[in-house]
């Protein structure tokens, strides 16, 4: 008995020089021929990468088959086409070829661009640990049953999944430590994971996920569509309510400068990034950010990436000012794209204010998405960062502004 890990890559074997239909069927010949020499070992890693075609059904059952037979633990079928938006047909996956015994071995699975039904009588994986689902066509039912039965999955990632339905599931994955959505269609996710640790969301607007997640570490939520700021700090605390870790891209619109009146908490928060598009109606209203650092008592350290342009118009005698409340536990303030926005030189004094324990802080005129700024926007914006910041930041705190080739700048003040 050999233990063997088997990996079949059509695009490395063949790369793109030979016609679809003859590089599909080479491919085919190869796997063929390499099983037929493992016939009776053991294979615990059955891994197949190639484009979907229409003659590849049948050899994939077989292979599936194989797998069965094999003792196999690991099994990967990654079908996705070059065009895949042009494809209507998919792979059926065969549960049928695999009876208990199997299902009961299986630990990791990949599926990516294939549809299924479960049988009947489908009892689940009992020991999966790692499913990853892409481009995957399926009903409610069937996926919902399908996660239910992997009662010891510790790894789930479920990315363009055509499910336009909300996914419950009643079963609690007691052993699920990641969880990343992305790109799907589905309304809405309930689950049970009271030992996860990472849950990552991408999609065009904000969960609004039912997740029971206890230990929750860290999480990272990217959308493309403009929210508002009012509805982000509503959502976010209530399912994201244990995360220490915080990342958010996300384009807000913020209607105010001032303080949300009321808003949920993350009393759990230690560490905020946020990376930031706003429209040019909002920029001065940026100081009404500060609502994130009142959200989170904890908060330990603060990361903004600002995506803007256009040219620093602080006032900086002139700031608007918010009532004070200090942030006790924040030591690091790091942002970038610091262009010197009437709103960004606001919010930056805020939090060095109230901030009683502040160790280091970081501006950096520079756009975090690679887009550089023109050299006079850089000095502006690291004028005015120093500016605002002078007799306002204490002696014990670091401050390092980047691009910045203006030294011992003095102006006077006030703030209202």
């Amino acid at each position: 008995m050999i233990h063997s890990k088997l990996r079949f890559d059509g695009s490395k074997m063949y790369g793109k020089y030979m016609s679809g239909a003859y590089r599909t069927l080479k491919f085919i010949d190869n796997v063929n021929r390499v099983l037929k020499l493992h016939h009776g070992k053991v294979v615990e890693t059955l891994e197949i990468k190639v484009e979907f075609d229409r003659i590849l059904p049948i050899h994939l059952d077989n292979w599936v088959s194989f797998a069965a037979a094999s003792w196999t633990k690991n099994l990967a079928l990654d079908l996705v086409p070059e065009n895949y938006l042009e494809h209507t047909e998919r792979y059926i996956f065969p549960f049928e070829l695999l009876d208990g015994e199997t299902m009961s071995r299986l630990q990791q699975i990949q599926l990516s661009f294939v549809s299924f039904k479960l049988p009947s009588q489908f009892s689940g994986f009992p020991k999966l640990k790692r499913l990853d689902l892409y481009l995957l066509h399926v009903n409610r039912k069937d996926l919902q049953d399908m996660l239910s039965g992997c009662s010891n999955l510790e790894w789930l990632s479920i990315a363009r999944c055509d499910l336009e339905d909300e996914l419950i599931v009643d079963r609690p994955l007691s052993h699920l430590l990641y969880l990343r959505v992305a790109h799907c269609k589905m309304t809405k996710i309930e689950l049970h994971a009271a030992k996860l640790r990472t849950f990552i969301h991408n999609g065009t607007q904000l969960p609004v996920h039912t997740i029971q997640a206890q230990e929750l570490k860290d999480a990272e939520i990217a959308v493309t569509n403009f929210t508002t700021f009012e509805h982000a700090l509503n959502v976010l605390p209530k399912m994201l309510a244990r995360v220490q870790n915080l990342t958010l891209q996300v384009p807000l619109r913020l209607k105010s400068s001032s303080l949300l009146e009321k808003s949920s908490k993350f009393p759990q928060l230690r560490h905020l990034k946020l990376l930031l598009r706003h429209s040019p109606e909002d920029l001065d209203n940026i100081l009404s950010l500060a609502s994130f650092l009142r959200a989170a008592p904890l908060i330990e350290e603060l990361e903004i990436h600002f995506n803007i342009t256009g040219r620093g118009n602080a006032e900086v005698g002139r700031l608007r000012n918010l009532p004070k409340c200090p942030y006790k536990h924040l030591r690091n303030i790091c942002i970038s794209g610091f262009i010197g926005t009437q709103g960004q030189a606001e919010l930056l004094v805020h939090a060095v204010e109230n901030a009683p324990a502040l160790e280091v802080v970081t501006i950096d005129t520079a756009n975090k998405s690679g887009n550089s700024l023109f050299q006079d926007v850089d000095r502006r914006g690291a004028y005015i960062a120093r500016s605002c910041l002078e007799g306002k930041i204490s002696p014990k705190t670091k401050l390092h502004i980047n691009n910045c080739s203006c030294e011992g700048l003095h102006q006077e003040w006030v703030l209202i």
